[in-house]
């Protein structure tokens, strides 16, 4: 009776773990219905890597060098505490919001509201990124960088580059890090 009462209590954990873990950016989107099933060049699976530097306290960091492609290496301030291989953390799936905008998880952020946004104008030649607001109301000091981008065509799979630094609360009064991420599309 006890290994009856154990199991099903471990079962109801596991099944409420799973629905948050697997729960998509999408609900923190801006506006729109989560069933969406417009079709945009830019959904589907994305193998990462990268790497996420931690300070303690702030950074005087100019940004990246312009003209970065996805392989060369990225020259972050000396000082940094700790280094995040974000390889583990992939493959990250690119969920449809509407015919020009995704969703994809940041970093090593394991809650679902926490994304980028990625949007492309409708000739699907130039992108641009933003933070989910939930990673925004509590962060402060957002540097956001794009140093490659390869469009989706019809031949090709998409890739790019983005580079985020932020502090991490308020006013600037937290840690910073510096979130180096390659997307190539699978």
């Amino acid at each position: 009776m006890k290994h009856d009462l154990t199991l099903k209590s471990l079962t109801s954990i596991f099944i409420l773990f799973s629905v948050f873990v697997f729960s998509s950016c999408r609900k923190d989107a801006d506006s729109g219905d989560s069933r969406t099933t417009t079709a945009n060049p830019m959904a589907g699976m994305y193998k990462v890597r990268g790497s996420m530097y931690n300070y303690n306290g702030m950074v005087s960091w100019t940004g990246p060098s312009a003209g970065l492609n996805q392989t060369d290496p990225i020259s972050v301030p000396a000082g940094y505490i700790s280094v995040i291989d974000l390889a583990p953390f992939g493959p990250k799936t690119a969920t449809v919001i509407d015919s020009v905008t995704v969703t994809i998880p940041f970093a090593n952020f394991l809650i679902p509201a926490n994304c980028y946004y990625w949007g492309m104008n409708p000739s699907h030649t130039t992108i641009t990124y933003r933070l989910s607001p939930s990673l925004l109301s509590g962060y402060s000091n957002v540097a956001s960088y794009i140093r490659h981008f390869v469009p989706p065509t019809p031949t090709q799979k998409m890739s790019i580059r983005i580079i985020t630094q932020y502090n991490d609360m308020p006013g600037g009064t937290g840690n910073d890090h510096i979130v180096d991420e390659v997307f190539e599309q699978q």
